[in-house]
């Protein structure tokens, strides 16, 4: 056996390894987009947390993010009808979002600012996690406190991560 016949085997395996990974995580974001059932998102969003972020193909990192914007409606409904004494439903999983939040503010990508923007209400992560993209991130946060004013944590959030990014990235705030 030549030696170079062993790496190009190795190669052929890692490339197949490799399309095998992308293909299940094709399904996988297929999976979370489409299914309504809240136990099977969240052990979906465990499988995902398991997986090295850069090793997170876009689709799968799209799919994430979406279902995490999806989310934030969902917790926005709810906390608009209960401040009104509407009846708010089926219980939320809070949990779930705060995964989603975890897994979209590791990708560290611009694509997810409104979705975090969308979730500064649950506090801490996303709060820091959309400060971190500074300056771009402050036409999203101004956005969420307009639409939902009469929301303290949404506000609050927003305000914390506004201040957060005046306070580190005040050089990429324009003056005027």
């Amino acid at each position: 056996f030549p030696l170079s016949a062993v790496g190009a085997g190795a190669q052929a395996d890692t490339s197949s390894i490799r399309r095998r990974m992308e293909s299940n995580q094709q399904l996988v974001a297929q999976r979370l987009s489409t299914t309504s059932d809240d136990v099977e998102r969240s052990r979906l969003v465990d499988q995902i947390g398991t997986i090295r972020v850069a090793a997170i193909t876009p689709i799968l990192r799209a799919s994430v993010t979406e279902t995490l914007r999806r989310e934030n409606v969902v917790q926005g409904d709810r906390s608009r009808r209960a401040r009104t004494g509407q009846a708010i439903g089926d219980q939320f999983d809070a949990e779930l979002r705060l995964k989603l939040v975890e897994l979209v503010v590791a990708f560290g990508d611009p694509a997810g600012i409104d979705a975090l923007a969308g979730a500064v209400g649950t506090g801490g992560r996303a709060v820091n996690g959309i400060a971190d993209f500074g300056a771009q991130a402050v036409p999203a946060l101004i956005a969420v406190i307009e639409a939902d004013r009469t929301n303290p944590d949404v506000v609050s959030g927003a305000l914390d991560a506004l201040r957060y990014i005046v306070e580190e990235h005040r050089e990429e705030i324009p003056a005027d």
